[in-house]
């Protein structure tokens, strides 16, 4: 099984990245952001053999574009 774990860091407010859940799939919505917050994210994938290589952060303001930057991290991950 093929997973992603999805890590988000809300700046100004955290210190460090926080889970965020996992996704099988290569969507993940992402909730309870307040409007104007910038958020950085970050996907783990890993399997049965184990951790792979951490993305890089990837945030934004937006909450459609860091969909859309979340969206291309975890299709950037999948081909690797």
């Amino acid at each position: 099984m093929t997973s992603t774990r999805i890590l988000t860091k809300r700046i100004g407010i955290d210190d460090e990245f926080i889970s965020a859940n996992t996704t099988e799939s290569l969507e993940k919505t992402l909730t309870g952001f307040d409007p104007g917050l910038t958020v950085e994210v970050q996907a783990i994938p890993y399997n049965d053999g184990g951790v792979e290589l951490l993305s890089m952060a990837a945030s934004d303001s937006d909450v459609q574009t860091i969909a859309d930057k979340v969206d291309e991290l975890l299709l950037a991950l999948r081909r690797n």
